[in-house]
This record gives C-alpha cells, sequence and structure tokens, in this order.
C-alpha cells in the first residue's frame, strides 16, 4: 500500500528518464506483494488507487526521438560525455522500449489483482476505470510490431526482448525490436477475455452450448474421407488465393505511390480508423489460436480458470500422438493421469520441435505441404484403392469359374 501511494504521489504522472528505474523497482515490488494472491495486500493497494496508476501507465505514450547520424552512430548510454548532458538526457521523457517493459509490468500487477476474484465486484471496477479499449490498442501495437519483425509466422525468439538488457546495445537500429513485447499482447488479450467473460450474459451461453453440439457433428464429417478430400481441396484454393491476394496489394501500393494521390485529413482519419480495426481483429485472432486454458482447484474448494501462451512448438504436436497417449494413459485416478502425462512430456516436446522443423520446410514449399500434411488422405484413399482392386480380382475369378 505504501509503496502504491508513493509512486501515485511522486511518479507515474512524471516519469522520466532519472526515475525510471525506481518506478520499475515499485512495480516489480507491488507485483510480488499481490501475487499468490494476498488479498490484504490488493486490499490496501486499491485503496490506494493503484488502479488509477495503471490506467495512467497504460495511455502513456512516448515521444519518438529523432537521432541525428552522429547519436545513431553510439550506443544509447554511454554518449553522455559531459555534465550538461547528463543533465540533459535524464530529464529527458522515457524510450519507447523503457515505456513498453513499464506497461509490461503494469499488465501483470492488473492480473495479480484480479487472481481468484473473477466473479469479485473487482473486475466491474476495474472496467469503469480501465476501458477495453485500452487493452485492445496495446494488443493490436504489439502485434504491428510483431510482424514488421517477424512476418505471419509465429516465432518463439519474440519471447526474449523483454529479458535483453538494452543498456549495453546499439539501441538506435533496433528500437522496434525492443520495444515489442510479446507478452503485453498475451496479457492484454488475456484482460480482454476476462472483461468478455464478466459482460457474458446467459442467453449468450445457451449459445455457445449449442454451437459446441453441432461442433461434435462438425468434427466427424471433417475426419471422414469426403471432408478430408474437401479440406485438401479448400487448402490448394487458399494457397493460390493468398498469393493472388499479396500480389494484388502489391500492385495497388505501387500504384498508389505512382499517382501521388493526397488524402485529405478526414480520408487519413477514416483510413487510421479502419486498419485499427482490421489490426484489432487480426491481432486478437493471433492471440486467441496461440492461447490455452487450464481450471485450477483453489484451496480444494474454487474453480479458476488460468490462461497461458502457447509456444510455437506446441502446435505441432501431431494429433495421433495425443490419441495414442488418450488411449494408452493409466485413468485410475487424477494423480495416474498427471503422472503418465509427466513421465511422456518430454518426448512430446521432443516430437513436437522436430514437427516446428519440418513445418518450417514445408512453409517454404507450400504446394509439397499440401501434400504431406494430409497423410490420413492418402492412406485411406490408398486403402479403398486395394479394396477395389482385390473386389475387381475376386470378381474376375467367380466369373472365370462359372465360365
Amino acid at each position: 500500500g505504501i509503496n502504491a501511494e508513493y509512486m501515485g504521489n511522486h511518479y507515474h504522472d512524471k516519469i522520466v528518464m532519472s526515475n525510471y528505474d525506481m518506478v520499475v523497482q515499485i512495480l516489480d515490488c507491488l507485483i510480488e506483494m499481490a501475487q499468490g494472491p494476498c488479498l490484504d495486500n490488493v486490499g490496501k493497494m486499491l485503496d490506494n488507487k493503484v488502479l488509477d496508476i495503471i490506467n495512467s501507465l497504460l495511455r502513456k505514450k512516448a515521444k519518438r526521438r529523432k537521432m541525428d547520424k552522429k547519436e545513431a552512430s553510439k550506443t544509447l548510454f554511454r554518449s553522455i560525455t559531459t555534465t550538461t548532458e547528463y543533465t540533459h538526457y535524464w530529464s529527458q521523457e522515457l524510450e519507447r522500449w523503457m515505456l513498453a517493459r513499464i506497461k509490461y509490468r503494469c499488465l501483470i500487477l492488473l492480473l495479480a489483482l484480479i487472481e481468484m476474484r473473477r466473479n469479485d465486484p473487482l473486475i466491474r471496477r476495474i472496467m469503469r476505470t480501465i476501458p477495453i479499449e485500452v487493452f485492445r490498442k496495446l494488443m493490436a501495437k504489439t502485434f504491428k510490431h510483431y510482424k514488421t519483425l517477424y512476418g505471419e509466422t509465429y516465432n518463439i525468439k519474440a519471447f526474449s526482448h523483454s529479458e535483453e538488457d538494452v543498456r549495453d546495445k546499439d539501441f538506435a537500429h533496433k528500437s522496434i525490436y525492443y520495444e515489442m513485447i510479446i507478452e503485453v499482447g498475451f496479457y492484454s488479450y488475456y484482460i480482454i477475455t476476462i472483461y468478455q467473460e464478466a459482460s457474458e450474459t446467459k442467453q449468450a451461453k445457451v449459445t455457445k452450448d449449442d454451437e459446441e453440439e453441432e461442433d461434435t457433428a462438425v468434427t466427424f464429417i471433417k475426419d471422414s474421407v469426403v471432408g478430408q478430400l474437401g479440406n485438401f481441396g479448400l487448402s490448394l484454393v487458399k494457397t493460390g488465393f493468398s498469393t493472388v491476394s499479396a500480389l494484388k496489394k502489391e500492385i495497388e501500393s505501387s500504384i498508389f505511390k505512382k499517382e501521388n494521390l493526397v488524402e485529405t485529413e478526414e480520408e487519413r482519419t477514416l483510413r487510421k480508423q479502419l486498419e485499427l480495426k482490421e489490426l484489432i481483429a487480426e491481432s486478437t485472432a493471433f492471440f486467441e489460436q496461440n492461447t490455452a486454458s487450464v481450471e485450477v482447484l483453489r484451496d480444494g474448494k474454487h474453480i479458476e480458470k488460468t490462461q497461458f501462451y502457447l509456444l510455437p512448438y506446441c502446435r505441432h504436436l501431431p494429433q495421433d500422438v495425443k490419441n495414442e497417449f488418450s488411449d494408452e494413459v493409466n485413468r485410475e485416478s487424477l494423480k495416474s493421469k498427471v503422472t503418465g502425462l509427466l513421465n511422456k512430456a518430454e518426448d512430446f516436446i521432443e516430437i513436437a520441435r522436430q514437427e516446428e522443423i519440418m513445418n518450417k520446410f514445408f512453409e517454404r514449399n507450400k504446394l509439397l505441404a499440401l501434400f504431406a500434411k494430409n497423410v490420413s488422405l492418402w492412406k485411406n484413399i490408398s486403402f479403398f484403392l486395394v479394396l477395389t482392386q482385390r473386389q475387381d480380382c475376386l470378381t474376375h475369378r467367380i466369373l472365370h469359374k462359372m465360365y
């Protein structure tokens, strides 16, 4: 409570270079005090307006400083040589990477405050203080930087940014790299889903249950030979369509540049709004696809849903391996199932890593991938062809004996 009050009175509205380290230490301390969770500490933080502090920090924007070639050629902190330069530098506003790390800690703190209190009035209080749009914009911005650095591929290297020491490296040429913390996108997505769950009506829940029943029938159809053939054809069409779409965008962009069209202020505003809306939808799909959840029993009484991000190789564990484990695992008790999973965990991780390597190869050879990823389809087709051939042989023998 004291840390939150001290930070609220001294720092959150006027954070500059000189007090950045102190703010980071205070946030780390608040996180340690809140996690567990410690409800007494959480209560004291809320009494000292910690939500207002988090809201202010999450909304804070950093100004991009333009550096000349001389400044850009030097490392971030070693370029300071005189007392005047020192005073001027430390009174400046935060660099973008600094603000990104502060927001990263704010999101961890917010999730710690929510822990074990998803059905609590606290969620409504947070929703009133920090609008959902704040998290949507954070998520979209993180995803935009991610695409700039890694493209469409889900890359495990994106998870190391927040741990790197920027002060000893050449910052000028990697500003977006150090600013992009993919965990900020994931944690923003988690909070968005918590907001949506808190606003969910009973009718929405009933609709969701009906959809799950329909999904069972859809899954059965997909697993059939007809479904597999349809999926193969659809994948082939999508591959061609994505190539054509990318080419179309490139042509439109080049035409726009050649004609040197000038946008009005109203058109520019509308375009940015549409781009943001599209980016939010795209980033939501990305983080949803790479997020999993598990229900945890707290104190033997409360069941809590906990979300976590899936590392890239987790998406590549073959379905056959999952089915084999599901068929062979000891189901005598919950403990035996968990023990069986832990015993197989290292093998599963190794298989998933190898599958990821193969998947990267197929991404560079998309046509080959269409055939390699439909192995079960080719097995089924081969099986039916063998049956047809044997039936023809049998028919021929019967006719030969008859005549």
